[in-house]
């Protein structure tokens, strides 16, 4: 939790059912966050909604968003009052839900399966980048870091920390980036 008020951000990178939800709670609890929004896959967010009762003894709402309509239901109270939100990525991104979600001063905002936000040029890691800037404190999670190869961690690196500049600066650093006859080949770390 330190880190977390030092840096604003923090990456949990555990093996599956080692307790990243109950240590990514135990975060929220401490910093005392009231108003969280929870970003994960679709097939996720209802097992999310009960983890909040279980772990989150802050006792604030939640309030699942899995539809637009949904969404334009509970705005009001999204926007108004100290929720828990659980949201789809594929939700997150609709333009006209970031544009709303970015007005409701977050305090912390949780990914789950961060590694879902693998790839630097797609429309939901640039769709990220924007809503972040509004929020004071990330967590990202995931047990599956590195899903291709170590290029895949860049978006999150380059989020909690500049350091990491920009994607071909890290692809050259990391990746061993270089131009081959055939196009843009790289090196590094892979899981094969």
């Amino acid at each position: 939790c330190e880190i977390l008020r030092k840096r604003n951000g923090v990456y949990l990178r555990h093996d599956a059912g080692l307790g990243k939800t109950a240590i990514t709670y135990s975060i929220l609890n401490d910093l005392q966050l009231k108003k969280v929004l929870i970003i994960a896959p679709a097939t996720l967010l209802y097992n999310l909604e009960n983890e909040s009762k279980l772990w989150y003894t802050q006792h604030q709402k939640v309030i699942t968003i899995t539809s637009s309509k949904e969404l334009q239901k509970y705005k009001k109270e999204i926007y108004t009052t100290d929720v828990i939100t659980t949201i789809s990525y594929n939700l997150f991104v609709i333009l006209k839900n970031l544009t709303f979600l970015a007005k409701c001063k977050f305090e912390g905002v949780v990914c789950d399966e961060a590694h879902s936000l693998k790839s630097y040029k797609s429309k939901r890691v640039k769709a990220f980048r924007k809503f972040i800037k509004y929020t004071k404190y990330s967590i990202y999670l995931s047990a599956t870091p590195i899903v291709n190869t170590i290029l895949d961690t860049w978006p999150i690196f380059s989020l909690l920390e500049p350091k990491y500049g920009k994607y071909w600066e890290f692809a050259h650093k990391y990746a061993k980036a270089f131009k081959a006859p055939w196009g843009w080949k790289f090196y590094g770390t892979r899981n094969e």
